[in-house]
């Protein structure tokens, strides 16, 4: 058999080439279908706009009304007034407890409400009536608890930009001795700090008393000792120093008088 060469075997059959000319015009022109039709796509496509880096986006921050914090079954005990982070705006501070009936008995003709308390601390806003909230404890406001005791929690002020809260221990039986504490909170590096304390032990029986008061932004603290009873006793004021590296906060600082900083001072 004669092999035809490789060059000659197209033109040696007229009918294969004419079937391989049709085959390859048909694929060069769906190819350049396909070809224009991307391109078309692409024209087509109109360009993204990307936002700029530097655009600043404005937030918006949700606001109430103060009863808007209180949760369904609490009520506030306690309110102050008064600006609290220097924008020339009136904020809030509030006690809330809770108000379940099974939480409230009576003991020795008083009544004893062993239901949670918060502290929430609001932020005024330009609009009225409407607060953000900054700052909530769950844990720092105590509740009565004891029967033999009067309700330690004594209220909140706000006083020059500062929040107070007081607190007293006061027993029925069992103790001559009546403790005191006053907690100075101040705004300020986005959160609330604990500026300063003042704690009294006083005993009713010899009228005895000892004052101690702190001021931590300048690491110092007095202790004042007196008798309320007989005015002969001449009243001691000593300061001392303190080393304290950084201020307490509500994160911190749980709960008062669980905070002994040394032999003289628990707040």
């Amino acid at each position: 058999m004669r092999l035809i060469p490789k060059s000659k075997r197209l033109t040696s059959h007229p009918m294969k080439l004419l079937y391989s000319l049709a085959i390859i015009s048909i694929g060069f022109a769906s190819c350049q279908s396909a070809k224009d039709e991307t391109e078309t796509s692409k024209d087509d496509t109109p360009e993204l706009e990307l936002a700029s880096t530097e655009e600043e986006v404005e937030e918006v921050e949700e606001c109430g009304a103060m009863n808007s914090f209180v949760p369904e079954g609490w009520e506030i005990i306690e309110k102050a007034n008064g600006d609290l982070n220097k924008d020339g705006i009136s904020d809030a501070a509030f006690v809330i407890q809770e108000t379940n009936p099974d939480n409230i008995t009576v003991e020795y003709e008083i009544e004893i409400n062993k239901n949670p308390r918060e502290l929430l601390i609001l932020f005024g806003t330009a609009e009225s009536d409407c607060y953000t909230l900054n700052t909530r404890s769950e844990t720092f406001i105590v509740t009565h608890d004891d029967e033999i005791m009067d309700d330690p929690f004594q209220g909140i002020e706000i006083v020059k930009g500062t929040l107070k809260i007081e607190f007293n221990l006061f027993y029925n039986m069992g103790s001559w001795t009546t403790s005191g504490y006053t907690y100075v909170w101040r705004f300020q590096d986005d959160s609330f700090k604990l500026i300063g304390a003042n704690s009294t032990e006083f005993h009713r029986g010899d009228g005895g008393g000892t004052d101690f008061s702190a001021n931590f932004s300048t690491n110092k603290y007095s202790i004042t000792r007196y008798n309320m009873f007989d005015e002969s006793v001449k009243e001691e004021v000593e300061w001392k120093k303190l080393d304290l590296k950084e201020l307490k906060t509500f994160e911190t600082f749980k709960a008062p008088w669980t905070w002994t900083i040394n032999s003289d001072l628990t707040f």
